[in-house]
């Protein structure tokens, strides 16, 4: 048996950071897949094992063996590792790893169920020296830029009350916070960092930092070897008092691991504020100059500075838009409309949408640089997308558009698509099957769980009433499937099997402007 130092990481619901190295021969791979979600309780008390080297050691049956190998590999593609059941390099690296405890969820991130119902909050940093002060003002700054949140330093019943406990075990609520014992206890210099609490009927919020802790308050980005950075856990623990839960990705703040120096959130991090309190009004202040301007003082002599227009290339218009829209994702409450490079934002809540479109690439960083257009997308059951483009297949987690591993461009032929054939149309139905239509007469019914082709047939066969070259498709929640074909679109009902016609335009996405009084026609019949 192969020994090696493992770090148990657990956390109460409030989000603790912490973990503590132990030398054991096995790692008692059950209980960290119980305690982190990803295996029912009954399961992980079989005291089943995983050898460092990999291989499963089962002490009970064989039945629990399959049990904890499904869970490992549903935690090793949660966290894009090489998902093969075993306790491989990838897999133990981040293991071993201090992480914050909560239980994971697959989704990319989730937000808490509860949240602030103002968006004035109040903080004040008790006992702090005039670094930590700093520090913890550029830490709230960074929410409060890509929120509607505003942030102020005071003393006067403070909403967030940042503190440091000054025993190493149990200790105490801050009196101007909440009252008497916290319910997640310190245990001393290595283990428990700090820990925040999620928002609670807008009442007063600890964070609590350890004070045994190496804590490093000095430069970003420089933290010398044996501290542990004060700003990247403050960044974090201001999330969880925010209302953010953990993120799988780990180039993200609110990721569940700590990865040491973290100072800027990500938009993964960004998602997810907004979700909860919105995007931030645009100043007046902020436009960029269209003319030169050219600045003096009163009180030194200066070369004037001299503000050159920004160049902006010719975006396409929505509403003036004539030529053919590539294809649309409904998901999460949003419509998304791809135009060649571009993407347009519907919110189906109440139909707003910025009329200047988002360069895809912006999202979707992983495409490639000769990226042209997306030609078919679809949120799996699984709550993925898959995209294709320039005949390559990509699986991204949703919201935070984070390419999966291993499925990073790859050939739509590993999809059953015969080489040289092109794909028409890509969706799942209600019922629980995903086809992708091809080559203008093909179908293939796709097994999701197996990934890999179930059937192959004619389209006329399955869907005899709608055109069997079809541009594009999507389920809406209503159990309807929407096929698109030059200026139609045919609205199947899957569970009657009917097919209404209707001519096509933007406007049946209830999307309000004079050429486009349609999107909302079709919105309103899908309710």
């Amino acid at each position: 048996m192969v020994l090696f130092l493992f770090f148990t990481a657990v956390k109460s619901s409030d989000g603790d950071w912490h973990g503590h190295p132990r030398t054991e021969g096995d790692v008692n791979i059950n209980n960290y897949l119980e305690k982190f979600g990803y295996l029912a309780s009954a399961e992980a008390d079989s005291g089943l094992r995983l050898d460092s080297n990999g291989p499963l050691i089962a002490e009970t049956s064989l039945t629990s063996a399959s049990h904890t190998n499904e869970a490992l590999i549903k935690f090793q593609e949660f966290y894009n590792l090489p998902a093969d059941g075993t306790l491989n390099q990838e897999t133990l690296a981040l293991i071993n790893t201090p992480r914050c405890g909560v239980r994971d969820n697959p989704t990319a991130y989730r937000v808490h169920t509860n949240k602030w119902s103002k968006t004035n909050l109040k903080w004040y940093f008790s006992l702090a020296t005039n670094e930590m002060k700093e520090l913890a003002q550029k830490a709230f700054d960074q929410w409060e830029s890509v929120s509607k949140l505003k942030f102020e330093f005071n003393s006067n019943k403070p909403d967030i009350l940042i503190s440091f406990a000054n025993m190493p075990f149990q200790h105490n609520h801050n009196s101007r916070c909440q009252k008497g014992v916290c319910s997640n206890s310190f245990d001393g210099k290595g283990n428990i960092l700090a820990h925040g609490f999620f928002p609670n009927n807008d009442e007063c919020l600890g964070i609590h930092f350890d004070k045994s802790e190496n804590w490093y308050f000095g430069e970003l980005g420089n933290t010398p070897d044996g501290q542990t950075n004060f700003y990247t856990v403050l960044l974090h623990e201001i999330g969880h008092t925010l209302g953010i839960e953990h993120s799988a990705n780990d180039k993200a703040i609110m990721y569940a691991y700590y990865k040491g120096v973290g100072d800027k959130l990500t938009q993964d991090d960004v998602w997810a504020i907004q979700y909860l309190y919105g995007i931030p009004e645009r100043s007046k202040y902020e436009s960029i100059p269209t003319t030169t301007t050219t600045t003096t003082t009163s009180t030194t002599t200066k070369k004037p500075i001299t503000l050159t227009p920004r160049k902006t290339d010719s975006l396409p218009d929505l509403c003036s838009l004539s030529e053919t829209i590539n294809t649309f994702l409904i998901a999460n409450h949003k419509l998304y409309i791809f135009y060649k490079k571009y993407v347009w934002i519907v919110n189906l809540k109440d139909m707003s949408y910025d009329n200047k479109p988002k360069l895809i690439t912006d999202y979707l960083t992983f495409l490639p640089d000769n990226f042209q257009e997306i030609s078919q997308i679809y949120q799996r059951p699984d709550g993925t997308i898959l995209l294709t483009t320039n005949n390559l297949y990509y699986i991204i987690d949703f919201p935070s558009f984070v390419v999966k591993n291993g499925f990073n461009g790859r050939s739509i032929t590993s999809l059953g698509v015969p080489s040289g054939k092109k794909i028409n149309a890509i969706f799942s139905t209600y019922s629980g099957q995903t086809y992708i239509f091809y080559d203008n007469t093909m179908f293939i019914e796709f097994d999701e769980c197996l990934f890999r082709p179930k059937k192959h047939g004619m389209i006329v066969e399955l869907f005899s009433s709608i055109p069997s070259n079809v541009d594009k498709a999507f389920r809406y929640i209503n159990g309807q499937i929407y096929f698109f074909k030059d200026n139609n679109y045919y609205e199947y009902h899957e569970f009657l099997q009917t097919t209404k016609s209707y001519k096509f335009d933007l406007s049946i996405f209830g999307i309000k402007c004079s050429i486009i009084d349609k999107i909302m026609i079709l919105l309103n019949k899908l309710k």
